[in-house]
């Protein structure tokens, strides 16, 4: 679901006692540094924000509290082609 170099958006605001910090916040935008699975849970570490490290462990932040930001790629020439139709109307 997730891969290295990835934007995810955060979309929850709940903030989990075990993470050590900086905390994450909703509706901002993050890119995956590194994917950690452990102990049957994904979590993962960003660019953004420094890599926790306690005894030799390294601290990500719980997967499902990100999805994957969905770029979308607009071409002009759709809104064009819309503008020529309100012309011929006109």
């Amino acid at each position: 679901m997730f891969h290295i170099g990835q934007k995810v958006i955060c979309i929850s605001d709940a903030i989990d006692d075990d993470e050590p910090g900086p905390y994450v916040f909703k509706g901002k935008v993050y890119t995956i540094n590194d994917i950690l699975n452990e102990y049957g849970d994904t979590t993962l570490t960003f660019h953004e924000l420094p890599i926790i490290r306690v005894r030799g462990w390294s601290y990500g932040y719980s997967a499902e509290n990100f999805r994957p930001v969905v770029e979308k790629k607009t071409d002009i020439s759709d809104f064009r082609k819309i503008l020529d139709r309100v012309k011929e109307y006109l």
